[in-house]
This record gives C-alpha cells, sequence and structure tokens, in this order.
C-alpha cells in the first residue's frame, strides 16, 4: 500500500486507539462499512460508521487532506477540538449520533460544503456556524432544536437546508440572505409565522412546510419567482395572500388538512399549476376561475363540504385525476363529473371523457 508514512502511522495509532479495529483500503466510501481512501499517498477519505464509539482521538487532526469524514450511527456526544485542522474537509457526515451540543470546532472548517447531522439530540445551533462559508447542504432533520441563529444567514453558500422534524417556532429574518438556497424543508415544526424576508430567497425552488402551526402566510411569499412546489399540509390556514398569484412557475400546491371554506382566489392565477390538493378542508364551493388552470393534471378535493360544482371545472382538459370523494354533491355536480371518467382502482375520477 502506497501511503505517506505520517498519515500511515495515524492511521495505525487511530486503529489502535479504538480497540484494534481494522480500517481497510476501499476504492470509494459507502454507508455501511469501515475504510479509508487515498489519493497521492494521502488519506483524503475516512469512515468510522456503526462502532458504537464514545469519542473519536485527537489524533484524527493528523489527516490534514482529508476531505470527507463519516462518523454516523456511533455514540458520539462531543469531537474532538483537532477536528478544526481538517481544514480541507468538504463532507462530513454525523448522523445517528448523540449529540445535545453542537460541535464548535466544526465552525472552523470553512471549506466545509456538506454537513449531515440527522437524528441527533441538538437543542440549538451555535453562533460559530457563520464560519461554514462554503457549506452548501445542511441537513439536521430529526433533532430538538428550538431556534436558528441569526448568524444562519452568513451562510451565503447554503443551496440546501433540512430541518425538518424539530421544534421550531420562529424563524430569523437573516434567513432572507441565503440568496443561493434552492430547497428548504421545514416541515414537523411548531412554526407559527414566517418572517418577511422569506420572500428575498430569490433562488427557492421547493419549500416544504407541512404540519406546522400557520394561520397566515405573509405577503412577501409573492416573490418567490422561482418556486415550483410549495406544500403547506396540516396547518391552521383559511386564506392565502393574493401576491400568491404572481408565483408563475409553481406547478405543485398542497393545501390538505387546513380550514378553507373558500376557494382561495390568488390560486386561479397560478398558470403553471399542475397539482392542487385541498383534501380534508372545509370547502362549501369551488371559485369559476377554477377553469382558469388550464395545466392541471391533478386535483384533490376530498372530505369537504361541496354541494355544487362550477361548470368551468369541464375547462382542466389536461385534468389525469379528480379526487372528490367524501362531499355532498348535488345532483347538478353528480352531472357534471359523469363527464369524467372514473378508476375504481384509485377510487376517484380520471380525464375528461372524449
Amino acid at each position: 500500500m502506497d501511503i505517506l508514512k505520517s498519515d500511515a502511522d495515524t492511521l495505525h495509532a487511530l486503529e489502535t486507539n479504538l480497540g484494534g479495529i481494522n480500517i481497510s483500503l476501499v476504492q470509494q466510501l459507502n454507508t455501511e462499512a469501515l475504510g479509508f481512501i487515498l489519493e497521492n499517498q494521502r488519506i483524503i477519505g475516512l469512515s468510522l460508521i456503526n462502532q458504537r464509539l464514545n469519542a473519536i482521538p485527537e489524533l484524527i487532526g493528523k489527516l490534514t487532506e482529508l476531505r470527507i469524514l463519516n462518523l454516523n450511527n456511533n455514540c458520539l456526544s462531543s469531537l474532538p477540538v483537532s477536528i478544526g485542522n481538517l481544514k480541507k474537509l468538504k463532507a462530513l457526515n454525523l448522523d445517528d449520533n448523540q449529540f445535545t451540543i453542537f460541535p464548535d470546532c466544526i465552525g472552523q472548517l470553512s471549506d466545509l460544503e456538506i454537513l449531515y447531522i440527522n437524528r441527533n439530540r441538538l437543542s440549538d445551533l451555535p453562533t460559530s456556524i457563520k464560519g461554514l462559508k462554503s457549506l452548501q447542504v445542511l441537513s439536521l432533520k430529526v433533532n430538538q432544536v428550538k431556534s436558528l441563529p441569526k448568524t444562519v444567514g452568513h451562510l451565503e453558500n447554503l443551496r440546501f437546508l433540512y430541518a425538518d422534524n424539530n421544534f421550531l417556532s420562529d424563524l430569523p429574518s437573516s434567513i432572507g440572505n441565503l440568496i443561493k438556497l434552492q430547497l428548504l424543508v421545514l416541515s414537523n415544526n411548531q412554526l407559527k409565522s414566517l418572517p418577511n424576508a422569506i420572500g428575498s430567497l430569490k433562488s427557492l425552488v421547493i419549500l416544504n412546510l407541512n404540519h406546522n402551526n400557520l394561520s397566515i402566510l405573509p405577503e412577501p411569499i409573492g416573490d418567490l419567482l422561482t418556486l415550483r412546489e410549495l406544500k403547506l399540509n396540516e396547518n391552521q390556514l383559511s386564506s392565502l395572500p393574493d401576491s400568491l398569484g404572481n408565483l408563475k412557475h409553481l406547478t405543485q400546491l398542497c393545501l390538505n388538512s387546513n380550514q378553507f371554506s373558500t376557494f382561495p382566489a390568488s390560486i386561479s392565477h397560478l398558470q403553471a399549476l399542475q397539482v392542487l390538493e385541498l383534501n380534508d378542508n372545509q370547502l362549501t364551493q369551488l371559485a369559476d376561475a377554477i377553469g382558469n388552470l388550464v395545466e392541471l393534471r391533478v386535483l384533490y378535493l376530498n372530505a369537504n363540504l361541496l354541494i355544487d360544482l362550477p361548470k368551468t371545472i369541464c375547462n382542466l382538459k389536461m385534468i389525469v385525476y379528480l379526487g372528490i370523494n367524501g362531499n355532498p354533491l348535488s345532483k347538478n355536480a353528480q352531472e357534471i363529473i359523469t363527464q369524467f371518467n372514473t378508476d375504481p382502482e384509485k377510487d376517484g375520477l380520471m380525464g375528461l371523457k372524449k
């Protein structure tokens, strides 16, 4: 094995320090095995997963060419300060450990691009996170995080942020500084409102806010002109801002299990919309303007209070699925839906009859 002596010595010391485990050379790191990868005689990738490790020795900081470090599925609650010496580290995986405090030393990894720290016990993030200037992916799902620090706005290169299944009740206005963010997942939290700064996320494509406590959306949400998917299932919404109609590229809007009693007028302006979900609300009628959604392919209206349907629903020539079960439909409404094909296997209506 052609490996620089200093790296070989460090690797051997790691093996000894970690109870005599054998760390083998591999072609590529995976999520299930120990191993390391080499480039130009230097260790650039190291995986110490599934070892029930309680600690990582300080000497790991000697592997200064390390770019990938996988420590997932252990029993770690802290990291050695020497991790901060790994200035070339690009990807760090800390999933499925026992961290209650975010290690401050991570904030020194200015070249880090990917950080996974899912399924731990974190309650917050430190202000030192602002040091992660190169970070593009931050995933901290399934923790106990109650708030994001204002310094999250310093992550100017962040493109993907997963913070679902936490205890977030609000967001800092500095989140609006993440102008390169493309995906924001905040489902299964306790958010009651969104800051106006959310409208500054000029690159956002997917926004998932399912299962929160939102009762209103800010008008600036209509400034998210690149948005294609907006998921708001299981909130407390009864209306939508007029500005939502500005989202000309929106193709999917999910509003299941909210408190809508009338069809939000702004939806009728979403000319690119292909999927609209309004199951389990309190809708008593649909607006004639629903017929403007000429690109609509999937429409869910199950479990509402609909009695009548507008004839304009038959303008939806692209519909391939219409779910409308669990509504007290009148005879007139039932006659309208006879113009759609039925599909007993999918328990709904398919496209319009030719």
